[in-house]
């Protein structure tokens, strides 16, 4: 470890130039920054071994780097791993770098009010300091005390327990929130309200949304806007916003959409979008709307972004600094994470290179790093649970024990899994309903894809990738040694012949190997129903379509804006939805349009700004509303609009539901008219229905919902598939050794 002290420079600055930004009063030389200060330690990782330790306000290091993973101190004790193997276990150190609680949990989080939420087999529960479990662990997630009050989740549905480990507020919430000053917001499926702390409703679910209390008010949504609330339940700001969160250090962030908005000194975008300004407690705009991205305040700064310097040929680039409650900006840098104690972590440029710094308030230098880690620590430990994979049945009986370290939904009988122990021969295999065994691809095989029209695609190790395609015996039907491959789709498979970049160099193959439509394509996507979509690359211009099984172009003139573009992201043909496909949605140089089979404009309208295939007689289109927010409605085969544009997100219709989110963030399921099929709830994401369930996520689980809207099955896994051919891949927790 190197730490350098540096004086003070000029500043210097020159018409036309960038001014020279100054040192940092510190430098650590082979480190990188991971947090700001917690305890007054930040978490710092050595760029040579990748282990964890702790720097003091000095810029001293105060924990050698030591542990292969670490979170930020909290109450005088931090998680960490030994080392950096897959499925350590977790225990706590004290600021002196020594254990006080040893190793032994599946996952562990930092503590407040005495407990730390912690991981064993699957399930969470609460331990003490002294390393006692205090609270049993038993449930699906488990969050941080408030209160004396802490959210937990059974089979995805939130309720509240005291620091007994007793039940207040009974697992029954779609959503809920954390206790602030007495009282938490929980909603059911559809309605939002508050609870106090005896778990009794304080003030009425009837609202579309709500969040935390601070200051004294609470922000909650009715009627398409939000507003604030006091502890009665009586409106302190009418709804009039677009987006509002809780009082934060005497401020609340709101942000409202405007179609254009003129420059205010922060360097709005004068765009169509959300603009951000900041309230006081008595509704009052202490910082006007003028900001474009923002943050709640923290540490006594927000963090917003502004221009992005020296982005001249960029309108819409931006950086990040922050904001004071005065309104003054300080601390301009490449990305940052908000204020703790004083200080903040930032990516700047130094010397024409990205670095990471610690900064104080007034944006100056403290300490600089190798590099900065702006990830959330929490972020990790929440994945540190590994899974183990296996499959249900449509009423969520287990149908093949979780067994697997992934799993992929069945095709044409059989399924692709990876074996947590795999033989030295075999970590990919195939294996039938019953669970049996009827391929073992070789170690070689890297990874696979799940049988098509007979074949399976096989990745092999070598010099580079090369391809085969096998049958349900597992012998190689088509040697592949191609640069690129995808499955058999429609009797064809698209193959990359070289691996250049750039070049017209996709083809297909046929069900014998042979080259059926000779590469001439930048770009290629299976066939469905009967035709694929493909791009060119034509004097350093992308242009592209339809084509049939021969080769010809049966829909031109898609267009893209340049050669880099994902031609076939912008397009999606769906082999599950049902019908002929008589209408094709692409972009034009027109706009975007529906071609028929002959490449002629069947539908058009300058409205539509983005389309969907059609499905069932409809086809999802996002339309412009007068304010210029995006808003997704149905059209029928004459183009007309057939369910008025009013959703946020909008899928085909798939088994007669479509899946849609509204403008509040519930998703439901629409039918054919236009009508509720499934009204809209609170799930944190919703599939289309697949064998007549749909795939639903709750308060960070998965289950199914069946025709009627009723959870079929629990959400209470950690993933999950799309059910196919009765049976559906989900995952639930493995247990780490300890």
């Amino acid at each position: 470890m190197t730490l350098r002290v540096f004086t003070a420079l000029t500043i210097i600055a020159t018409a036309g130039c960038r001014s020279v930004e100054p040192p940092a009063r510190q430098r650590l030389e082979g480190y990188t920054i991971a947090s700001s200060y917690h305890d007054g330690l930040a978490l710092v990782l050595d760029t040579k071994s990748r282990l964890y330790g702790c720097i003091d306000r000095d810029g001293r290091v105060a924990i050698k780097p030591q542990f292969g993973s670490a979170q930020p101190f909290s109450e005088g004790l931090a998680a960490v791993t030994p080392r950096r193997r897959a499925a350590e276990p977790h225990g706590y150190i004290g600021k002196d770098g020594e254990w006080v609680i040893r190793p032994r949990f599946d996952a562990a989080f930092p503590f407040s009010e005495g407990l730390a939420v912690v991981e064993i087999d699957g399930r969470q529960g609460f331990v003490v300091r002294a390393g006692e479990l205090r609270i049993a662990a038993r449930f699906d997630r488990a969050f941080a005390f408030s209160e004396g009050r802490a959210r937990v989740v059974l089979d995805g549905m939130a309720g509240f327990i005291d620091a007994s480990g007793a039940r207040t507020a009974p697992p029954m919430y779609f959503k809920a929130g954390d206790y602030r000053e007495g009282l938490a917001p929980v909603c059911t499926r559809d309605k939002c309200g508050f609870l106090n702390l005896a778990g009794e409703t304080a003030i009425p679910l009837e609202f579309d949304d709500a969040g935390e209390f601070g200051g004294g008010i609470a922000p909650v949504r009715q009627d398409g806007a939000w507003g604030y609330i006091d502890r009665q339940g009586h409106w302190v700001v009418e709804p009039r916003f677009d987006e509002a969160h809780a009082l934060r250090e005497g401020l609340a962030l709101v942000g409202e959409w405007m179609p254009r908005q003129p420059d205010k000194g922060y360097g709005a975008y004068t765009g169509a979008g959300l603009v951000y300004g900041y309230l006081n407690p008595k509704g009052e705009m202490a910082i006007p709307l003028a900001i474009r991205h923002a943050s709640s305040f923290a540490g006594g700064l927000a963090r917003i972004q502004v221009p992005s310097r020296g982005a001249f040929l960029c309108s819409d680039c931006y950086d990040t600094a922050y904001l004071r409650p005065d309104g003054r900006v300080v601390g301009h840098c490449r990305s940052g994470r908000e204020f703790r104690e004083g200080a903040a972590v930032v990516i700047a440029d130094r010397m024409g290179q990205q670095r990471g710094f610690l900064i104080d308030p007034e944006g100056n230098r403290l300490i600089e790093f190798d590099g900065a880690d702006l990830s959330d620590p929490l972020h990790w430990a929440e994945r540190a649970t590994r899974v183990l994979s296996g499959f249900i049945g449509k009423q969520g009986e287990l149908a093949l024990k979780p067994e697997y370290s992934s799993a992929e939904p069945f095709s044409e009988g059989l399924a692709l899994v990876r074996m947590v122990n795999p033989k030295p021969s075999a970590r990919l295999v195939f294996i039938d309903r019953g669970g049996k065994t009827r391929i073992e691809l070789p170690r070689q095989a890297s990874a696979a894809q799940s049988f098509s029209e007979g074949l399976a695609l096989v990745t092999m190790h070598g010099v580079g990738a090369r391809y085969a395609y096998i049958d349900r015996t597992g012998a190689t039907r088509i040697e592949a040694p191609y640069a690129a491959a995808q499955p058999f789709s429609g009797g064809l498979a698209a193959v990359k012949t070289a691996p250049e970049l750039g070049a017209n160099n996709w083809g297909y193959i046929d069900g014998e190997g042979k080259m059926a439509i000779p590469p001439g394509f930048y770009q290629a996507s299976p066939f469905v129903r009967g035709l694929a979509m493909i791009a060119r690359v034509e004097n350093t211009v992308l242009t592209g379509g339809a084509i049939d099984r021969t080769g010809r172009v049966v829909a031109p003139a898609f267009y893209p804006p340049d050669r880099h573009s994902d031609a076939l992201a912008m397009i999606r043909l769906d082999g599950r939805l049902t019908g002929e496909r008589k209408l094709i949605p692409i972009q034009t140089r027109s706009g975007f349009a529906y071609l028929d089979r002959e490449g002629r404009v069947a539908i058009q309208n300058p409205r539509y700004g983005q389309g969907q295939e059609f499905s069932d007689g409809r086809a999802a289109v996002m339309l412009a509303g007068e304010d210029g927010r995006p808003r997704w409605g149905y059209i029928g085969e004459d183009g007309e609009l057939v369910i008025p544009a009013r959703y946020a997100e909008a899928r085909p219709f798939i088994e007669g539901f479509a899946a849609v989110r509204d403008e509040t963030g519930r998703y439901g399921y629409l039918n054919r008219d236009g009508g509720w099929a499934i009204p809209p709830g609170w799930f944190e994401q919703a599939s289309d229905f697949q064998e007549g369930r749909a795939l639903v996520k709750v308060n960070g689980r998965f289950g199914y919902l069946d025709g009627g809207g009723a959870l079929a099955i629990p959400p209470r896994y950690l993933r999950a598939s799309d059910f196919s051919e009765g049976l559906a891949a989900v995952g639930l927790a493995r247990p780490v050794s300890r």
